[in-house]
């Protein structure tokens, strides 16, 4: 009978704490500086995007291949914190909610690795390529006409989406417009310029000026109006 109780009251315990488990949400500077603290790195990222450069100390399991990181997470310690990242916080707070349901104390970059270059804070790897400047930047969108602009990455689920429609915008609009891409994940220092905080992010210019801009996913129709103008 006690054995019974007392195994009641742990389950009841164990419950009480993955109920109350939360998530933390932290931008890069206070990310920078809990991480410090102690706890477990994590980066949810793919395994290419992990290669481009990662936080020091972070281990690495894929959120989106869910064998993988349940294996991985496995061997996570639940009595220490877990700090938990991606590119742009997405995966990261869907990682953090199942991590937190386990009863982990859990903390997540807001904003992710964009945030946190943005902050002009360290990585780790990487080919370490020289990214678009603002002068190249500037000259580039300074050309009479449209100049439309896709900042985005090979690792971000919505810029491939968006693939096929800036393919067929191409085929339809070519010569209407000049393209210019930027490279989400390298070209720091255009995105702190931009400010942008999320992938993809278009942006549209006139004989040099700024007419419009959206994050997010773009319908073909939208961008042959735009270009109509």
């Amino acid at each position: 009978m006690i054995n019974r109780i007392l195994l009641a009251v742990t389950l009841v315990i164990a419950l009480a704490g993955c109920a109350g488990a939360q998530v933390k949400e932290l931008d890069a500077p206070a990310f920078a500086e809990k991480i410090k603290t102690g706890g477990q790195l994590l980066d949810v990222r793919t395994r290419d995007e992990f290669a481009s450069g990662y936080i020091d100390g972070a281990m690495q399991a894929d959120w989106l291949q869910p064998a993988q990181f349940n294996e991985r997470t496995q061997y996570l310690v639940a009595s220490k914190p877990v700090y938990v990242y991606c590119a742009s916080g997405v995966r990261s707070k869907s990682a953090a909610a199942a991590l937190a349901k386990k009863g982990f104390d859990v903390y997540t970059l807001t904003g992710g690795l964009i945030q946190w270059k943005k902050a002009s804070l360290p990585l780790t790897g990487g080919d370490k390529k020289t990214g678009m400047t603002t002068a190249d930047y500037q000259q580039k969108t300074s050309q009479p006409g449209y100049v439309l602009v896709d900042v985005g990455a090979a690792w971000c689920p919505p810029c491939r989406q968006m693939a096929p429609v800036l393919d067929s915008l191409q085929r339809e609009k070519g010569d209407h417009y000049r393209f210019v891409q930027v490279d989400g994940g390298n070209d720091t220092e255009v995105m702190r310029s931009l400010d942008v905080s999320a992938l993809p992010h278009f942006l549209l210019y006139k004989d040099g000026r700024l007419v419009w801009q959206q994050q997010g996913l773009v319908e073909l129709a939208t961008f042959k109006r735009l270009l109509a103008q």
